[in-house]
């Protein structure tokens, strides 16, 4: 395999998947291949495991590892007609999405969107930035072709930091619905029950039902370790919550 792709992240590919040693063939690349969602599935559909890494303008690196082959159909079905169960009452779920700044959780967005769309859109204002380029708790959906949504909606936050932005406790109320679409972040004013428009009383569909977390692959060792500490105490919150 070659391009951007070295034998580093091949070795760290190894490791995460702790299934022994791999041979990885290149099947696809968009600068030879050329980018077009009909070749990707001509050539990758039915080869067994996969990874699948995109790199975007920002610098950000995307991956996912598939035990089991690519099936364009089954797995575009299955999410599109994904509904939440009756049970809960619900029209569609909500995805929080949490992540350092810079990772790029405005263009995971864009390209999950992009996907179904069947273009290239940017709903989300990214760009490579070492400040947050999100200002306001964003649920945004996800459309089809057709124009219509599908049952769910990735949650844009503030990136976390070290110092600033949230903490355990807003992490909390966003968990449970107590804040309000578009709501404006502070970084240096934490969000208290005080605020205007903090919901008191949220309802089971403005309450989170997933939570999503993301890293830049390629800044994993460059995470500080105060950071590290902050999102595994959001993914002990997240776990007792059910």
């Amino acid at each position: 395999m070659t391009g951007q792709f070295n034998d580093k992240y091949m070795d760290q590919l190894e490791s995460w998947i702790g299934t022994g040693p791999k041979i990885f063939t290149l099947l696809y690349q968009i600068t030879r291949d050329g980018c077009n969602a009909t070749t990707f599935h001509q050539k990758c559909d039915n080869q067994g495991p996969t990874v699948t890494v995109l790199y975007n303008q920002q610098g950000s690196v995307y991956g996912v590892y598939g035990s089991a082959s690519w099936y364009l159909e089954t797995l575009t079905e299955d999410i599109v007609s994904f509904k939440p169960s009756g049970k809960l009452g619900l029209s569609d779920v909500r995805i929080l999405m949490l992540g350092p700044v810079g990772t790029g959780k405005s263009s995971f967005y864009n390209t999950i969107d992009s996907v179904f769309k069947g273009r290239i859109s940017r709903s989300a204002p990214c760009g490579l930035s070492t400040n947050c380029k999100t200002i306001a708790y964003t649920p945004y959906e996800v459309h089809v072709m057709s124009g219509a949504s599908l049952n769910f909606r990735l949650c844009d936050t503030r990136g976390l930091e070290v110092t600033q932005g949230l903490d355990s406790v807003e992490c909390n109320y966003l968990l449970d619905g107590n804040i309000s679409d578009l709501y404006q972040f502070n970084p240096v004013a934490p969000i208290r029950s005080a605020n205007p428009g903090f919901v008191h009383q949220p309802t089971v569909e403005e309450q989170f039902h997933c939570v999503l977390f993301l890293i830049d692959a390629a800044k994993v060792g460059d995470i500080p370790q105060k950071l590290v500490d902050k999102m595994h105490s959001f993914q002990k919150r997240v776990i007792l919550k059910g």
